[in-house]
């Protein structure tokens, strides 16, 4: 790939893979549990989707699920 000089790079992370992707703001995965059910399932949606939107089971309808916090990778240019 290549960048100009005042192309804005991002690190994105995908598993083991590292990309630099200019321009590219992505989505966070949140992970539920549905309280009624138990089927555990993720979402992908904005920050203010998540604050405000009530997320719904899949399988049984029910709104009364549980937000599952999942795994934080942090990037940093720090080298440790």
């Amino acid at each position: 790939m290549n960048f100009s000089k005042t192309a804005t790079r991002r690190k994105i992370l995908h598993g083991d893979a590292a990309a630099f992707v200019s321009g590219f703001e992505p989505m966070p995965t949140y992970q539920y549990r549905c309280d009624k059910c138990g089927k555990k399932f993720e979402r992908t949606e904005t920050i203010s989707e998540h604050e405000a939107a009530k997320a719904k089971c899949p399988k049984c309808g029910s709104t009364k699920v549980s937000f599952v916090p999942g795994n934080v990778y942090v990037v940093t240019s720090k080298k440790s």
